[in-house]
This record gives C-alpha cells, sequence and structure tokens, in this order.
C-alpha cells in the first residue's frame, strides 16, 4: 500500500504492468495514468490498482492519458545525470523551504539534524 505526500504521487499503468514512478515524466512508457490526491492509499492487485480514502472507503480516480517522450524526460539536458546535477540546486532549495519561517526568515533545521552553518545562502 502506498500512502501519498505532496506533489501528488502518479501510478502508470499500461504495457502488462504497473509502475510507481516519483513523477509524471518517470511513469512514461506506460499510457495510462492514476493521479493520487493526499490522504490517498492505494493498492496494486491482478486487476488493477484500488484507491481508498483514510476510513477504507473505495475512491474512483479516473486513468488519464499524458503523452510524454524521451526528450521531454530530459528537460532539454543532452543526458540524465547532466539534468540531475543541474537540478539539485532547486532540489536543495524546495527541500529547505519547508524549514523557512517566511515571515521572520528564521531557518529550523532541528529536524535535519545540521547546523546553519552547513548551509550558504546565494541568489538563484
Amino acid at each position: 500500500m502506498l500512502q501519498t505526500h505532496s506533489p501528488p504521487s502518479v501510478i502508470g499503468l499500461g504495457h502488462g504492468g504497473i509502475s510507481w514512478p516519483a513523477d509524471i515524466p518517470r511513469s512514461w512508457p506506460t499510457p495510462g495514468k492514476v493521479f493520487l490526491a493526499d490522504g490517498d492509499i492505494a493498492g496494486a492487485h491482478s486487476r488493477g490498482v484500488r484507491v481508498l480514502d483514510l476510513d477504507g472507503n473505495t475512491i474512483e480516480r479516473a486513468v488519464q492519458h499524458i503523452s510524454w517522450d524521451p526528450i521531454m524526460r530530459k528537460g532539454g539536458y543532452k543526458h540524465y545525470m547532466q539534468k540531475e546535477i543541474f537540478e539539485q540546486p532547486r532540489a536543495v532549495r524546495d527541500t529547505l523551504l519547508a524549514s523557512v519561517a517566511l515571515d521572520s526568515a528564521k531557518v529550523f533545521l532541528d529536524k535535519m539534524d545540521v547546523s546553519e552553518e552547513v548551509f550558504r545562502i546565494s541568489p538563484m
């Protein structure tokens, strides 16, 4: 069973199988996609996917078809590794935003078990 979190999880359906990719582009070769909302619980079985709410009630999620191709998956970069390298600053920023109080700009790193000296702030 998979319980979702933000951003929404996607389940790839088709080509004789089910995939649980991290995001839409990674689900690319599967033609069908099921998007889960926060709090959805999904389980795979021989006939497909079943989605439940937190009370165990079945939820109908429509299968959507999104066209992606391998070039779109790389986001314009020549190689996947290059894409991953250039995405690191954004990934770190997005992760840290959850630990910043926007009203005071105070950084709360206690859950990360690191000190503020570890981070250098620079404009993006």
